[in-house]
């Protein structure tokens, strides 16, 4: 798949996601394809003189209200494209650059001669979680209590120590937990619920006993996308981090010993 089918493909989710070589920091972006139909003409046509393809169009990239100048940076860059199937495209290495006329920035150009590979994108964005929530089963009065280990854009990771309910691939949930953090970018302290409809992708008992079940999210909540985004600025924001899992958002992070045994807690409560 070239870069350009993206633009016949219907209802298709574009991130982009970029490095800092220097700092290791991970921030994704959503890219929404230009649909300024003259915009686009009068671009494509800016673009063919200087014999540029295989790139698409997409509105201006923004962080803290501020358009994105991906040129400007060292940065690496990588485009993933979601299907409405769960199919995710991946695009290594893309160029990323505004496309002016005049004094305008009109849009954003992301260009890329590679065919694309298919990739499983829940094995690369996971924004450790790590703190108690449930997961009610469609159809059950009673939920399960869990361990929310991580989240993505498309997905939910979860451990549980025990369950009477036959769960398998396909089943819907609600996972859901409330976490406490500084959200706005000061000093207050704040508590957040945030509750997610998904569906189970898979499943693994591990050699403890516990329950590991990987759920995919059709459609991502505007507050998981906020969290995502907060989470990732966190990283960005402290340079002595080396990794995102050595915990950006630096608040109440548990080793997995201390996980261990409040989940077992947790279940001694059911």
């Amino acid at each position: 798949m070239y870069i350009e089918e993206i633009a016949r493909t219907p209802k298709c989710t574009l991130k982009l996601s970029c490095l800092d070589p220097q700092t290791n920091a991970l921030l994704d972006f959503n890219a929404v394809l230009l649909q300024d139909t003259a915009l686009k003409q009068k671009l494509s046509m800016f673009l063919a003189k200087k014999k540029i393809s295989h790139y698409i169009l997409v509105n201006n990239i923004i962080y803290d209200k501020k358009n994105i100048d991906f040129a400007s940076h060292s940065v690496q860059s990588t485009l993933y494209a979601i299907l409405p199937n769960g199919k995710t495209y991946r695009w290594r290495n893309v160029s990323v650059s505004f496309i002016k006329i005049g004094t305008d920035s009109n849009a954003t150009c992301i260009i890329s001669k590679q065919n694309a590979t298919e990739y499983n994108r829940r094995d690369k964005f996971r924004i450790p979680v790590d703190c108690p929530g449930f997961v009610q089963w469609d159809g059950l009065d009673m939920p399960d209590r869990c361990i929310i280990k991580d989240v993505s854009h498309d997905g939910v990771g979860i451990m549980l120590k025990k369950t009477s309910t036959k769960i398998f691939k396909g089943m819907p949930a609600t996972v859901s937990w409330e976490e406490t953090a500084k959200f706005d970018g000061t000093d207050r302290v704040t508590t957040r619920n945030f509750k997610i409809p998904a569906e189970i992708v898979r499943r693994k008992t591990q050699l403890d006993g516990n329950i590991i079940v990987g759920f995919r999210v059709p459609e991502e909540p505007q507050a998981i996308n906020e969290y995502i985004t907060w989470a990732q600025k966190q990283m960005g924001l402290n340079q002595e981090k080396k990794k995102f899992s050595d915990n950006p958002k630096g608040i109440n992070k548990q080793e997995n010993w201390q996980l261990q045994k409040q989940l077992e807690q947790m279940s001694g409560e059911q």
